[in-house]
């Protein structure tokens, strides 16, 4: 691996100590005061605190090889730790133990390795594999076949979604940050927007920063069981690589055609469909998803503070809006499920 240059650590320092203070504000009440940050070379070690010191040090390999909600995790695990120095004064306790635990606990905290999508149980996979099946099934040429099968997957996962959060279970709820660091277009509002009215995940545009480039932006991070994050992870690949697909095809018999409006239209139309079989699986199976009060909790932990993004304006182009609606209404959800929150190779229809 290249070594950073040393532009680009000193940007990333600044970018991590931004966020050690929006932690401190947010989760720490400002209890905290301020340490040396610093880079340190190895994988072995993803991060640590130095007591003495006073030094937050994050491995420069993960800062260049891992998503930025990963150095996030890793900073608010060396935080706790200094939380438990400096503010409870309790240096000699067991560096993982149960009063770091129940730190973690108490402020939201993921821990190491916690929130890797671990493999669903026998109940789960089950479940997982009648879905994907039912997707596929969705591929064909018969129309009202595709639509059967998609119908049958939304009830599918109505029914396990609305018998799982009616059981008193403990439910372990992960997340996922979906795409890369870059503005919002509306397109990608609309199937955040998507997935959280059908898909059974809550979702949050938050702020990001890309490493390598130096970069600001957002991505979107999606929050469920796991279950739940498979499938709108492969649905969200799904949409935003037919829209492409979709407009590519349409502008060229549309010369003066608009992007923005037709893909906007595009997820409407689809939405719009989703409702109504939503509506139609409610009245045949009289089951009502209600959302699940524990995901909304480990939610509103992990974003204490959430912003609503101002909506995004757009030119009206008529003719296009009207016919990615019409469009829209004819998407099915194909293909099998792939585990993939970014690549959208493998996952073209047809």
């Amino acid at each position: 691996m290249n070594d950073f240059s040393l532009d680009y650590e000193n940007a990333a320092l600044r970018e991590i100590a931004v966020h050690w203070r929006a932690y401190n504000s947010m989760l720490f009440g400002q209890s905290l005061k301020i340490p040396i940050f610093q880079l340190h070379k190895g994988e072995s070690r993803l991060g640590y605190w130095s007591r003495h010191e006073r030094i937050i040090s994050i491995s420069k390999d993960i800062l260049m090889s891992q998503p930025w909600n990963k150095i996030l995790a890793v900073l608010q695990h060396e935080m706790a730790h200094q939380f438990i120095d400096e503010v409870m004064q309790c240096p000699d306790s067991q560096p993982h133990g149960a009063l770091f635990k129940s730190i973690c606990k108490k402020f939201g905290i993921e821990q190491k390795d916690e929130n890797e999508l671990s493999n669903p149980n026998e109940k789960e996979s089950f479940i997982l594999e009648k879905i994907r099946k039912l997707l596929s099934l969705a591929q064909s040429d018969n129309v009202n076949e595709s639509e059967t099968a998609m119908k049958l997957a939304n009830q599918l996962m109505l029914k396990w979604n609305v018998q799982h959060t009616d059981e008193n279970e403990t439910r372990n709820f992960k997340y996922l940050q979906l795409g890369t660091v870059g503005q919002v277009p509306l397109l990608k509002k609309m199937i955040s927007q998507i997935l959280s009215d059908f898909f059974f995940v809550e979702t949050i545009w938050v702020g990001s920063y890309d490493v390598k480039k130096n970069k600001r932006g957002r991505v979107l991070e999606i929050c469920g069981r796991a279950e739940n994050l498979e499938i709108a992870s492969y649905v969200y690949d799904y949409l935003n690589t037919i829209a492409q697909i979709q407009w590519n095809t349409y502008k060229k018999s549309h010369t003066d055609a608009n992007k923005n409006n037709y893909q906007y239209g595009l997820m409407l139309g689809f939405l719009e469909k989703l409702l109504l079989q939503n509506n139609e699986n409610k009245n045949e199976k009289a089951l009502i998803w209600c959302g699940d009060p524990l995901l909304d909790e480990y939610f509103r932990k992990r974003h204490p503070r959430i912003k609503k993004m101002n909506s995004s304006s757009i030119q009206k182009h008529e003719e296009s809006l009207r016919d990615g609606k019409k469009d829209g209404k004819k998407l099915v959800i194909s293909k099998g499920i792939k585990k993939s929150s970014s690549k959208v190779k493998g996952l073209l229809p047809g």
